[in-house]
Formats: C-alpha cells, sequence, structure tokens
C-alpha cells in the first residue's frame, strides 16, 4: 500500500473513531438527562392562578418504582376554602400523596389516593390490583403551599402516564391600605390639621382571623406632628394616637419647646368592617415648613404573612 494511500485510511479509521465516540457521548447524555429528571413532566408547579391548572408526566417501560414531587400553589384561595384535585392512572397504577409545604417529603401528611389503576402483576399494590383509575382528593386549606407525590412501578413492558387536575378559586383581588406609604406637606404657618384620610382593610376581612393587627409608622420630618387614628369617622372614638413628637425649640401646642424622637409607630387591632381616620396635626412657624410620612404594615395571627 502506498504510504499516500495508508495515510488517508488512517484518517478514515480515525474520524470513524471519533464519530462513534461523540455518539456514545451523546447517548449518555440523553439517558442521563433522563435519569436526572426521573420523567417527562409538563411542568413543575399548578397554580390556582393559572387557566390550565393540571400536571402530566411518564416515565418509560422497565423503569422500576419511581415517585415525582410537584408544587401546589394555593396562596390566593381563602384559608378554610375546598382545594379538590383529579387524579388520574392511565397505563400503570400511581398512588398519590399530598402534603403541606413546598419541601418535598417535609410537610405533613394530608390525604392521598391509594394505588389505583388496574395491574395484573405485582407490584407496591400487591399481588394485583382493579380500582377505578380516576379519583377526586380534598382537603381544606390550611397552608399557602402543598406537595403532591405521584409513585408508580412500572414494568418492562409497559409504560407509564398520569394526569394531575386542580380545582380552586381564588379570593377577589381585595384592595385596601396595608402595605401603603403616604404623607403629606403644609406650607402654611400656625396651627393646621390635614384633612382626614380614611383607611380600609378589606384584606384583613377576607382573612377571618382572631387576631389582625395594624401597625403605622410615622415619622415628623421638620415641625412637630401629633398622630391620631378615629374609628368610624374623622371624628369619632380615638382607637391609638402619639403625643407630640419632633423637635422645636419655640413655643406651640406642645408647649414651650420640644425634643423627642421623631419617628413612633401605632398600633391597634383591627375590628371587622371598620372604617379608621388618619389625622395629622401640626402648628408651623414662618420658617420651615411642616412634612411628615406614615407607612402601615398589617398582620395576622392564622398563617398569614405581614404585608
Amino acid at each position: 500500500m502506498k504510504p499516500f494511500q495508508r495515510s488517508l485510511k488512517l484518517f478514515f479509521v480515525l474520524l470513524l473513531i471519533q464519530l462513534m465516540s461523540c455518539s456514545k457521548d451523546s447517548l449518555i447524555e440523553t439517558e442521563s438527562v433522563r435519569n436526572d429528571d426521573d420523567l417527562v413532566t409538563s411542568r413543575t408547579t399548578i397554580d390556582c392562578r393559572d387557566e390550565y391548572n393540571n400536571l402530566a408526566g411518564s416515565w418509560p417501560a422497565g423503569s422500576g418504582y419511581q415517585y415525582v414531587y410537584h408544587i401546589i400553589d394555593v396562596s390566593c384561595v381563602a384559608y378554610g376554602d375546598i382545594v379538590q384535585l383529579s387524579v388520574v392512572a392511565y397505563d400503570v397504577p400511581n398512588r398519590f400523596t399530598v402534603r403541606t409545604g413546598s419541601i418535598p417529603g417535609s410537610g405533613s401528611y394530608v390525604t392521598d389516593s391509594g394505588w389505583i389503576g388496574y395491574a395484573n402483576y405485582s407490584g407496591p399494590w400487591g399481588s394485583s390490583l382493579s380500582t377505578q383509575n380516576t379519583q377526586t382528593i380534598t382537603f381544606t386549606k390550611t397552608s399557602d403551599y402543598y406537595t403532591i407525590q405521584i409513585e408508580t412501578s412500572v414494568p418492562s413492558f409497559m409504560s407509564d402516564s398520569w394526569e394531575v387536575n386542580l380545582a380552586c378559586e381564588c379570593e377577589p383581588e381585595c384592595l385596601d391600605n396595608c402595605g401603603t406609604n403616604f404623607g403629606d406637606t403644609y406650607y402654611g404657618t400656625g396651627f393646621y390639621i390635614y384633612p382626614a384620610i380614611p383607611l380600609t382593610f378589606q384584606c384583613l376581612d377576607q382573612n377571618n382571623c382572631p387576631v389582625q393587627s395594624v401597625q403605622i409608622t410615622v415619622t415628623a420630618l421638620d415641625v412637630p406632628n401629633r398622630f391620631t387614628i378615629r374609628r368610624g369617622s374623622s371624628t369619632g372614638t380615638i382607637v391609638t394616637q402619639t403625643n407630640w413628637i419632633g423637635y422645636a425649640d419655640y413655643y406651640g401646642p406642645w408647649g414651650s419647646s420640644l425634643s423627642t424622637q421623631n419617628t413612633q409607630t401605632l398600633t391597634f387591632n383591627y375590628l371587622s368592617g371598620t372604617t379608621y381616620y388618619f389625622i395629622v396635626e401640626t402648628s408651623a412657624p414662618s420658617s420651615p415648613y411642616d412634612a411628615w410620612q406614615a407607612s402601615i404594615a398589617c398582620s395576622y395571627s392564622c398563617g398569614g404573612p405581614t404585608f
């Protein structure tokens, strides 16, 4: 064989080896992706806010015992409302288990479907199984998030597929003063009462919790202020009130002078269905003018967040 022909043959042999190596690497990579995922699935979380609240997944034949967790987001649902899951085992039997929280395997057990579907061979369900392949699971919301665990045992001669459909109703969006920041300025002189600001707390009404607290942090920025919360009307019962706060080296409603912290927090327990009124007073000299600011935080004691 001529040197040129030997070199050309060697080139093609090396090229073939390289191509075979790439193909093997690609196959291993594909298999590892499938094994990492454990299954082919449509998404990882279902949310009551979504238009299509369903999960679906499958395992290939011969996968053996498998399980996976998915998150159920019901944060928009009122506490105490019913959440419903319709589960389907299409080919191989499945078991669907619901736990509280969003961390797989760590929450408290809520409910499960038991093993459902059909199998004329043994598995985690026993020697055989014959049930309806569809079941509805219901539970009462006590947490914003849940996990659902889907289990199966896939034989060599059949693949597995399953589906979960979520049915729940979000609360109407509430619009109130929780989480808001506001303030105002007075450029005049002398004693002045700002227009009363009505405060509503519809979101707290929706929670139906035994203790619901409102915290309003107020700041007198330049001239001293006094902040008052009244219930029912701008002249209604005083719920809570600051003293005059801030600094003044001149006479005013606070006396001959004043020197206090200029920030204070007003706290009160919310009475359901009530409108409150936020009232600010000042007494401004010719200079500087008056300015103040406030921020509202709301909290409740039945498992909900502060906002």
